[in-house]
């Protein structure tokens, strides 16, 4: 078991790693770095459930992912126009429904963090998530606009084959999103 006084020199090896997954989900520095923060935080105080000291990272990972999610559900019941149009948008859906589509949704960006280079990762978040253009990915993250496009072809390559593992098809992201520029599964 890792060690209260071990954790913090643990804990900073991967906080580049964590900034950047924070980076992505909320799309400045200033709330990611409040997310790792509080995330670090938040672990340190549970650090008695974490059975397994080689499981630190990924351990860490969902919980700055589910920081990040609650700072969401916090904002959005806090913005009461946001929240009634999103209650006409979805009125009719079945909870059933809804449960399953968030659960792909968070599978899927499960898989995209998964994906090595970090930088194929970094720009599938910005081009399906924060729905970025090549010029902004380019500007974001100070690549040419022709990298950016290099990578993302590849990275939809990667991103198919672990669909294809995961048994996630092309109903699965249509059933998601409104997301033209899905990479399509074969089924």
């Amino acid at each position: 078991m890792l060690s209260k006084e071990h954790y913090f020199i643990e804990a900073a090896k991967y906080k580049k790693a964590l900034l950047k997954i924070a980076y992505l989900k909320m799309g400045n520095h200033f709330d990611a770095e409040d997310m790792v923060e509080e995330a670090l935080l938040h672990a340190y105080g549970k650090l008695d459930s974490l059975r397994n000291e080689e499981m630190l990272y990924p351990w860490l990972k969902r919980i700055v992912i589910n920081q990040c999610n609650d700072l969401f559900r916090k904002t959005e019941k806090s913005d009461n126009s946001e929240k009634l149009l999103a209650l006409d948008k979805h009125e009719h859906e079945d909870p059933e429904e809804k449960f399953t589509k968030n659960s792909i949704r968070e599978e899927i960006l499960d898989i995209m963090l998964s994906i090595e280079p970090e930088e194929y990762a970094e720009v599938l978040i910005l081009f399906f998530y924060r729905n970025f253009s090549y010029d902004e990915i380019s500007d974001e993250t100070s690549v040419s606009v022709g990298t950016v496009k290099s990578r993302l072809s590849r990275a939809k390559e990667i991103l198919l084959k672990k669909f294809k593992e995961k048994g996630i098809t092309s109903k699965d992201t249509e059933l998601i999103g409104s997301i033209s520029q899905w990479p399509t599964p074969s089924t």
